[in-house]
């Protein structure tokens, strides 16, 4: 088994870097074993999936709910065998976890509260991933057939979406629509954004370039050094950042395969109602939604032209994710 401390000790990055940091209670450490117990006891054939689920300050009425949706999602995914919970440092009074470790017991699956100092979008999100790697890499398993579902706390996704998402978890690409239908020529229109980055994405399709509930296979973030802390910056979707990359990465190697699987994901997105969402004002709604068509606009702007496919430079990475 590996320890907390040594899990530390291989998915941070140098102690005087200034990065992001973990933080494992009592409680979590227990928790860690059971995930690890699970991953490496896993024997089906469906490639092994683990959850990463950013959150905080989630009392016993949106733990109720998200273990509502959970008992779904693991009877349409058997595989799914953990989540990583990736908590804001200042999460108030540790609500979130002291509720978790009063009802772990009633999930069927491990659940691993990590509190992360320098907490942001990506350095919650490549916390998951680096601590899905060094299990593998700890336990010797088949980092090939391992997967990393990004989701939020809030989602609840719809029963054909299910349905999708276990239909495609041997694919490449999984995309997510928040509503019950895409927008209008959604496929054409988004892969039109994708090949020209002159053009900025209207507002009514925010909803698709969210990382609501995604799922990536861990050799792809391995590949490509994980999600980009720039956009921290930018004002986050990192999520659409990560594709960008990734597909110009596969336009310069010329793997057209690569693109078809991307464009065949978009026929077949996975829709979901977003319970925070839905219970802000419409005022903040719009809010929202401009905040994030902005942080588009420049991803747009920069990612195709400045990057060119490239990884994350290992200086800039929030955790450590060796290939």
């Amino acid at each position: 088994m590996i320890s907390a401390a040594a899990l530390k000790k291989r998915c941070e990055q140098s102690r005087d870097a200034g990065k992001p940091r973990m933080h494992f209670s009592v409680f979590a450490e227990g928790r860690l074993a059971a995930l690890e117990s699970a991953m490496r006891d896993w024997q089906g054939e469906e490639p092994l999936v683990v959850a990463v689920v950013r959150c905080w300050n989630k009392g016993p009425e949106e733990w109720q709910a998200f273990e509502k949706e959970l008992k779904k999602m693991t009877r349409a995914l058997p595989s799914l065998q953990g989540i990583i919970l990736c908590l804001k440092g200042e999460d108030e009074n540790g609500l979130t976890e002291k509720t978790l470790e009063e009802i772990h017991e009633r999930f069927s699956i491990p659940i691993l509260p990590l509190s992360i100092e320098r907490y942001s979008w990506t350095s919650a999100l490549n916390a998951g991933a680096s601590i899905v790697n060094e299990i593998a890499l700890a336990n010797e398993l088949n980092r090939d057939l391992l997967k990393v579902l990004v989701v939020s706390f809030d989602a609840e996704v719809f029963e054909d979406g299910l349905r999708t998402l276990h239909h495609r978890l041997t694919k490449r690409f999984v995309m997510s629509v928040r509503g019950q239908q895409p927008p209008v020529d959604f496929e054409a229109r988004y892969l039109r954004l994708l090949s020209d980055v002159s053009v900025a994405p209207p507002a009514e399709y925010v909803d698709a370039f969210r990382n609501t509930l995604e799922l990536y296979p861990l050799r792809d973030l391995l590949v490509m050094g994980g999600f980009h802390p720039g956009c921290n910056v930018t004002g986050g979707m990192e999520d659409i950042e990560f594709f960008l990359r990734f597909l110009a990465r596969a336009s310069r190697m010329g793997r057209k395969d690569i693109l078809l699987e991307f464009e065949e994901a978009l026929k077949e997105p996975i829709f979901y109602s977003d319970r925070r969402f839905a219970t802000i004002t419409k005022e903040k709604q719009e809010e929202k939604v401009k905040q994030e068509t902005l942080s588009l606009k420049r991803i747009f702007a920069n990612s195709l032209r400045t990057l060119e496919g490239s990884s994350v430079p290992e200086d800039q990475r929030d955790f450590l994710l060796r290939a």
